[in-house]
């Protein structure tokens, strides 16, 4: 009976660490690339594979005239308040949240897990960004900030995909001139 208990007691604080690491990496991960990680074997070996998927770009026109202007708290707060609305469409859509770097968001759909409506998600995705707009820039304005124009581009081609990087520093990623083109598509669409 006590041993029941010794084995009950690390399972249970087996499961709670499980928990924390797949909250917590969560954080800085989509889901699909935190399960990906936890349960495959490989998940943290360098290297990808090809494949053809759905790339989606976006990125605040003028943002850098904005943040000059802004104080640095309320920029974080407008720049947090805007990827929070954004992020619920591409995960609703089944995108990945590859990156966000400053305004701009690198997300793929078709990877880590492969769907066929890839390019449909990620224009659904595009589409419910875009309409949530007038409701961020509401925000905004009640706050006194600024209002914000987005741009995006999506490019359906053939990638690498995988885990990027060094021993030291790895991220899963993507990489091809199918990427390089969405950037080039998301450069020129207007907010």
């Amino acid at each position: 009976v006590k041993s029941m208990k010794k084995i009950q007691a690390l399972n249970d604080q087996l499961e709670l660490r499980n928990k924390l690491l797949s909250e917590t990496f969560g954080r800085f991960l989509s889901d699909e690339i935190v399960k990906k990680l936890l349960d495959t074997p490989d998940g943290l070996k360098l290297g990808g594979h090809k494949r053809t998927l759905t790339i989606l770009m976006s990125d605040l026109r003028g943002f850098t005239a904005i943040s000059e202007r802004m104080d640095p708290a309320d920029l974080i707060k407008l720049l947090n308040h805007y990827l929070e609305e954004m992020t619920e469409p591409i995960q609703k859509h089944g995108g990945t949240i590859i990156e966000c770097v400053g305004d701009g968001i690198l997300a793929i759909y078709g990877a880590p897990d492969y769907f066929k409506d890839h390019a449909e998600k990620a224009v659904a995705s595009a589409l419910e960004m875009q309409s949530k707009m007038e409701a961020v820039n509401k925000w905004n304005e009640k706050k006194g900030y600024p209002p914000l124009e987005m741009g995006i581009g999506i490019n359906t081609g053939e990638v690498i995909v995988g885990n990027i990087g060094s021993e030291k520093r790895t991220k899963y990623g993507v990489a091809g001139s199918a990427v390089n083109l969405c950037g080039r598509i998301e450069s020129y669409t207007t907010g």
